[in-house]
């Protein structure tokens, strides 16, 4: 009950502007909240490097940020990543559809080729 309520306020709190981490532990913290509020989307490592990324790439007039764009940001690094793996997948598969093509059409036609000359004899 008490995990509910905690991540209720972390919802809550979520949608206004907090300061940006400064240090360290406060990182720590910081992304540890953001990583409960975006659910086990990758490894931990792999979210804190998101959202130092993220941090860096904020305009330097800025040192308010809801929290929940950087679980946005997460979640859309995730969806890339997903949608990279789907491309490579889908142009894996047809690379070796082509490659199969090919091999199957130079059979066929070396084996055209035997017919008809064993035809002329």
């Amino acid at each position: 009950m008490k995990q509910f309520f905690y991540t209720l306020w972390l919802k809550i709190v979520a949608k206004f502007p907090t300061h940006l981490p400064v240090g360290v532990q406060e990182f720590e913290a910081w992304a540890k909240k953001i990583i409960a509020l975006a659910g086990p989307i990758a490894d931990e490592a792999s979210m804190k490097y998101v959202l130092a990324a993220q941090i860096l790439s904020i305009k330097p007039n800025i040192s308010k940020v809801p929290m929940n764009e950087f679980v946005s940001s997460l979640r859309k690094a995730a969806s890339n990543q997903v949608a990279s793996a789907v491309f490579a997948d889908i142009k894996t598969k047809q690379q070796e559809a082509t490659v199969a093509n090919t091999q199957t059409a130079a059979e066929t036609a070396l084996t055209s080729q035997g017919a008809s000359d064993a035809a002329k004899t």
